[in-house]
């Protein structure tokens, strides 16, 4: 199972316009949408430059996105794996959602 890099960056972009709507409603200063960070943390994910992240480099981009620690696809918070699950059924694999 895989999930195209095209689609988590579409998530970062989406996430950063959560987060601004959210500050704006609480009258809060935005702060600068970090586009680059989660482009450059996608390139450096896909070990293999193949544009698809598998359930490792998924961990990777998570890992570089957050600022934390996951040791495997499985040590992830369920939310996590659902996102992952998710955007790799938009892709049609046949194992989609089986992993």
């Amino acid at each position: 199972m895989n999930i195209k890099i095209i689609f988590l960056f579409v998530g970062c972009v989406i996430l950063i316009g959560i987060v601004l709507t959210i500050l704006l409603l609480n009258n809060n200063p935005p702060k600068s949408p970090n586009i680059d960070k989660c482009l450059t943390a996608l390139t450096n994910a896909d070990v293999n430059s193949d544009n698809l992240l598998n359930m490792d480099e998924y961990v990777t981009f998570i890992n570089s996105m957050l600022s934390t620690k996951f040791d495997n696809y499985s040590s992830l918070p369920l939310k996590l794996r659902s996102i992952f699950i998710f955007l790799s059924c938009l892709r049609n694999d046949e194992d989609c959602g089986t992993a």
